[in-house]
């Protein structure tokens, strides 16, 4: 499971790692930029088959099938030098969603990508509509 709570430029070198864990079958989730709410140009949450989080404050439309969505401001987080504040920002919202796999793969490390990206978005699609999810399934 790989978390990057990060955005920038396209890189050929990152985006050929990322494509590589992909293809082993490694999870991949990666933050959007913070004004990329549909992560269509954010980078290398854009990249097929990676996970991309958004800020669930974001305006969305049901049935989206990307992003995923996840709070991400006012979190209470920690600082250099033993400190601790309220931060905001998609790569708060991209580590959430990753603990979230991290926990549903250490109880079943066979669950697929794609059925846990699918079920991250039924989550908020229902969330959306105001309808509770049924839980996770636990197998493929």
């Amino acid at each position: 499971m790989i978390n990057l709570s990060l955005s920038g430029p396209p890189d050929s070198i990152l985006e050929m790692l990322i494509e590589a864990a992909l293809q082993k079958g490694i999870v991949v989730v990666a933050a959007t930029r913070n004004e990329d709410a549909l992560a269509t140009s954010s980078f290398p949450a854009s990249i097929p088959g990676v996970i991309a989080v958004t800020d669930s404050g974001h305006e969305r439309s049901r049935n989206s099938d990307q992003p995923v969505f996840a709070p991400s401001e006012n979190i209470f987080t920690t600082l250099p030098r033993d400190q601790y504040n309220f931060v905001s920002g998609t790569s708060l919202g991209a580590a959430q969603v990753a603990g979230y796999i991290a926990l549903l793969l250490q109880e079943n490390p066979h669950l697929s990508t794609p059925l846990i990206r699918d079920r991250l978005i039924e989550i908020n699609n229902r969330e959306a509509a105001g309808r509770p999810a049924p839980p996770m399934p636990l197998s493929n």
